[in-house]
């Protein structure tokens, strides 16, 4: 027993050793990992932002940033707070807005930037190694602190993978990860802010569009977007569509201020497309696009701004999505219910049996017994592409017009009959067969006195026989 107990406590005491080991080992390993990852930093660390970014590339202007901080209201659980929101600011060569994430980035890897090695411990080699005069160098400066910081860039090593740097206020030379030189070496157009429009959603009350092939305007009402004729507008799509531009960038800066004579050199004084923002303070944001240009095999135009004149080029993708047409924008909602609405569903695939299925507490029933739909999405799936329908690629046609008999709907391959809560007459619709090329089918909500072209997915929807929705 006394050996048991002996042999149990050195055990414990190994395993007390064994940990003790382990732990301060490997505690003094991170911490010697932790010292040599802070010497390596080729800069000090400070708990305050860099707020200035000085690029200076040979041949060229410095390109000078500046971190700024606005006051921005926000409202939270009902309580309106102020929040400081920072941002950044080209000073030099030109006063433009800075692209925030990139600038961001940037600081962020001044910051952590990292020696791989020292080179040598005097700059007396500096020419050999480029630093002499620099291609490229970087000034920054932290908050509150007047001190200039900085890195010259020289050559890199024959197989590209490291470059040659110097530090400002130190006497050597080190090796860097070439990453790095390129995650810092960036142009006065990668940091620029790139945005074509950058205007809030909310502050815009009206459009206008004027193009060789679409003029319209629309005004946002209480209830929504309308055109001036007084159709409603689809407001998703209009969301969409304001967001073309408010979202898109700029491809290339081609004049930062144009003259008369440039507009007139890249088209701008006879327009292609005119879109105008009207906005809430009364003033105006208007986007101007000119002459086409190919590059490679991509078609390019030449645009403008009224917020400063500038001239620059944009994908003709954006182009053609802004150069939209009434019947695109406007509501083609086909039925004014909602998927909530509807309790009661009456099927039929014509040459097969009507199903009735009744609706409580979300759950579909077979009216017939009153059994539970196993497969009640597939109901939910036709009452919600009814509620969602519009109308595609042509007007409703009416019955009697030229293309009325080509529509198949005198001769439908389905029927469905909504019922609805609040005792509104049911709706029956007629269904033709769909093109299995398109997926699209003609509908009729008005026993075919008024034909619409719409999505078709629903159909398959429909059951041939009740075991298709009552069997799991």
């Amino acid at each position: 027993m006394k050996f048991f107990k002996t042999t149990i406590i050195l055990a414990v005491v190994a395993a007390i050793a064994v940990f003790a080991y382990w732990y301060f080992e490997v505690k003094k390993s991170k911490e010697k990992k932790a010292k040599e990852e802070k010497e390596a930093l080729l800069f000090e660390q400070k708990d305050v932002p860099i707020t200035k970014i000085i690029f200076i590339r040979k041949g060229e202007k410095p390109v000078v940033v500046v971190r700024k901080v606005k006051k921005v209201k926000k409202k939270e659980n009902g309580e309106e707070k102020v929040e400081e929101q920072p941002y950044w600011e080209i000073t030099s060569p030109v006063k433009t807005p800075g692209d925030l994430y990139t600038l961001k980035s940037i600081a962020d890897d001044i910051k952590h930037a990292k020696r791989v090695e020292v080179v040598w411990n005097d700059l007396s080699k500096a020419k050999e190694y480029g630093l002499d005069n620099p291609d490229f160098s970087l000034r920054f400066y932290y908050k509150d602190d007047p001190k200039e910081r900085g890195i010259d860039f020289g050559i890199k090593t024959l197989d590209q993978k490291k470059v040659f740097v110097k530090v400002l206020g130190q006497n050597k030379i080190y090796a860097l990860e070439s990453s790095t030189l390129e995650s810092l070496n960036r142009s006065l157009f990668d940091i620029r802010d790139k945005t074509i429009a950058p205007i809030k959603k909310d502050n815009v009350v009206a459009v206008t569009l004027f193009s060789a092939m679409n003029q319209f305007k629309l005004e946002k009402k209480q209830d929504g977007w309308y055109f001036s004729d007084g159709t409603k507008a689809s407001d998703s799509r209009v969301d969409l569509y304001l967001g073309s531009l408010r979202w898109g960038d700029f491809n290339e800066v081609v004049k930062e201020k144009g003259t008369v004579q440039d507009f007139k050199n890249y088209g701008l004084d006879k327009p292609r497309l005119i879109l105008t923002y009207h906005l809430k303070d009364g003033k105006n944001f208007v986007f101007i696009v000119g002459d086409p240009i190919k590059e490679a095999k991509t078609t390019y135009y030449y645009a403008t701004r009224s917020t400063d004149n500038m001239i620059f080029e944009v994908k003709s993708d954006l182009v053609f999505r802004l150069d939209s047409n009434k019947f695109y924008l406007k509501d083609r909602h086909i039925f004014d219910f909602d998927f909530d609405d509807v309790n009661k569903l009456t099927v039929r695939k014509m040459g097969f049996n009507k199903f009735t299925f009744i609706k409580k507490d979300d759950k579909w029933y077979y009216e017939e017994n009153d059994k539970e739909v196993k497969k009640s999405y597939r109901l939910d799936g036709i009452v919600r592409a009814l509620s969602d329908a519009e109308y595609e690629e042509t007007e409703p046609i009416k019955r009697g017009d030229p293309n009325y008999a080509s529509t198949g709907i005198d001769s439908p391959k389905y029927e469905v009959v909504m019922y609805f809560k609040n005792g509104r007459k049911p709706i029956k619709v007629k269904v033709t067969k769909r093109n299995e090329k398109t997926m699209k089918v003609y509908i009729s909500p008005d026993n075919g006195e008024t034909v619409y072209l719409t999505a078709g997915y629903f159909v398959d929807n429909i059951p041939e026989n009740i075991d298709d929705l009552m069997k799991e």
